[in-house]
C-alpha cells in the first residue's frame, strides 16, 4: 500500500460514521480532511496531464 492510503486510514480509524460526517462537513471541515481533498485534486490534475502528454507522444510517433 502507498503512504497516502495509510495516512487516510489513520485519519478515519476508530471513528464512527457520525464523527466522519462531522469531520467532512462543508461548513467547517477538519484540516486533515481538507489536505486529503487538495491532494486528491492534485492527483487528478497530474493524471490528466500525463494522459494528454502520452496521447500527444503517440500521435507524433504515428506520423514519423
Amino acid at each position: 500500500m502507498s503512504k497516502s492510503i495509510h495516512t487516510t486510514y489513520k485519519i478515519f480509524k476508530n471513528k464512527s460514521k457520525k464523527e466522519i460526517i462531522e469531520m467532512c462537513g462543508l461548513e467547517n471541515p477538519d484540516y486533515k480532511v481538507e489536505e486529503l481533498r487538495k491532494k486528491q485534486q492534485i492527483k487528478k490534475e497530474v493524471k490528466i496531464a500525463r494522459k494528454i502528454t502520452r496521447i500527444k507522444n503517440e500521435t507524433i510517433l504515428k506520423y514519423y
